[in-house]
């Protein structure tokens, strides 16, 4: 384990309906490589449920956190 670091960005917008999976998945993709490694999601704004939803499903997990913007940037910000 802790072979090399990995630095994972997802960028996120209104995703409610499908973070929670988004989450699930790539938690157990990221656990069999054995790496040791960070998931940053940018919320970008969403005025949906995705940040409390992924707040909650991310809460108990190590390495990954949520930086919100409080209105929609864009890819750029």
């Amino acid at each position: 384990m802790n072979k090399v670091g990995l630095s994972i960005i997802i960028p996120v917008f209104n995703e409610e309906k499908g973070i929670e999976s988004t989450v699930d998945s790539l938690g157990k993709v990221i656990s069999s490589l054995g790496y040791k490694s960070e998931v940053i999601f940018i919320d970008d704004g969403s005025f949906d449920q995705t940040a409390k939803k992924l707040q909650d499903r991310i809460s108990d997990r190590q390495g990954m956190v949520i930086i919100r913007h409080s209105q929609n940037l864009g890819y750029g910000a």
